[in-house]
């Protein structure tokens, strides 16, 4: 690849992540539109219209298809799809809950610890060994974490759920030579029956076309849009640009849902919570800067060979 065609591979990598992170970033705006119903109906409507428009998007393109189809011969991967089925189901009603709630603060808290969990995998299931700095920034999140547990008295579940939930579907993820958007078919269609009972518990029958209005149903169609267009985006942007310089985009997110909570919706942002974050972003700037030394590295080692 020439520098030229490098350099525009770059730009469009990172134009599709700061799509994808930016629209994950204001989907509060969008939940808070739909606070007249419960968490649950939300969750199912949002599962059921992106199995539509995934399984219309998989009747055009047969062939892609197919060729997933023979990855899933093994039945080690057909139990990793409905683990990651039951991960992302519970981040998505965790996430929903939050916002309906008004604890967007604790929600963006979970995805800025992301990162962190994502050691905790390398340490405990891969062997990974730690550099000082990545010791330094897990130690900083679990202080991050006591401060929060002293100041208010609890545990911060929520954070910990979405944390710990989405860490253990990327890992997931990372076992599975699926691509994305198969995966995420095969997940929605295996969330299926279960949205369809939450959707029946709070419209039985016939009453969720009935009882909801035309922007309603506009809006929940939108729920699916709304879920695929990011990650779509963010599977463009992975192939697009190296793992570590896609790092950097991830706490887009998380910033303009703290952004949310407190200008817009204006909840609580005490001292506990204030230092709290403080130190997530201290070990989140050390992994940052060293996850550019070492792309440096890389990059004057493959330049002499």
């Amino acid at each position: 690849m020439t520098e030229t065609a490098a350099a525009r591979s770059s730009f469009a990598g990172s134009i599709y992540a700061i799509i994808a992170y930016v629209s994950w970033g204001i989907t509060p705006i969008f939940w808070k539109q739909l606070l007249r119903f419960p968490a649950e109906a939300m969750l199912g409507f949002r599962v059921a219209w992106s199995c539509g428009i995934l399984v219309a998007l998989g009747l055009l393109y047969r062939a892609f298809v197919r060729g997933q189809l023979q990855f899933l011969r093994d039945r080690k991967r057909l139990v990793l799809i409905v683990v990651a089925t039951l991960l992302i189901s519970i981040n998505w009603f965790t996430y929903i809950w939050a916002v309906t709630q008004s604890r967007i603060v604790e929600a963006s808290l979970g995805y800025y610890l992301n990162p962190l969990g994502n050691i905790m995998i390398g340490i405990f299931f891969f062997k990974e060994r730690l550099s000082i700095v990545r010791w330094m920034a897990f130690a900083l999140a679990l202080l991050a974490v006591a401060i929060l547990v002293l100041g208010h008295g609890e545990v911060p579940w929520i954070s910990l759920i979405l944390a710990g939930s989405f860490a253990f579907y990327g890992m997931v993820k990372k076992l599975l030579p699926l691509h994305a958007a198969f995966s995420l078919g095969l997940e929605t269609v295996l969330m299926l029956p279960i949205a369809f009972f939450l959707i029946h518990r709070h419209y039985p029958g016939t009453h969720f076309y009935t009882d909801l209005s035309a922007g309603e149903h506009a809006l929940f169609f939108l729920s699916g849009i709304i879920t695929l267009i990011p990650l779509f985006a963010f599977g463009i942007a992975a192939r697009l640009l190296p793992y570590s310089t896609l790092g950097f985009f991830q706490y887009i997110a998380p910033t303009l849902q703290l952004l949310c909570a407190v200008v817009l919706y204006n909840e609580p942002f005490d001292s506990h919570r204030m230092l709290s974050f403080g130190l997530i972003w201290i070990s989140l700037l050390g992994l940052s800067v060293e996850q550019l030394l070492l792309y440096r590295q890389k990059r004057r080692k493959a330049a002499l060979l």
